[in-house]
């Protein structure tokens, strides 16, 4: 029996921040996963594929994860957004942009991978 992978953007400006996330991520054989390191880099990939979810910084360079987010809905409305922060007072801007869920830094593991088992599941 075949399946469709899900496709997941992992986007993060912080290089071991990223690649824990896809170490945590990659686990699973019914992900796929793509890497980004700005919003720049995301908008970019979106022109090229579809994802199912989008795991998200706030604090990119050049333009930040809330605008970035918005523009990824206007793209694709229904997609699910996780948005990371150090800082809970992102939280009511991210979730009026459409954010599907919000998790405090430090990320931890079990919160990452729930959270993206439950609205990948969604998707």
């Amino acid at each position: 029996m075949s399946f469709t992978k899900k496709r997941i953007l992992i986007v993060e400006d912080e290089k071991n921040l990223r690649d824990a996330y896809f170490r945590i991520l990659k686990k699973n054989p019914e992900y796929e996963i793509d890497l980004a390191v700005s919003a720049e880099d995301t908008l970019r990939l979106f022109n090229v594929a579809s994802y199912d979810l989008v795991i998200t910084d706030i604090e990119l360079p050049a333009m930040d994860g809330i605008e970035m987010l918005g523009e990824i809905k206007k793209r694709n409305r229904g997609i699910k957004v996780i948005v990371v922060s150090g800082s809970g007072v992102y939280l009511e801007r991210a979730i009026k942009k459409g954010a599907s869920d919000f998790i405090e830094k430090p990320v931890d593991i079990n919160t990452l991978r729930d959270a993206v088992e439950k609205h990948i599941t969604a998707s």
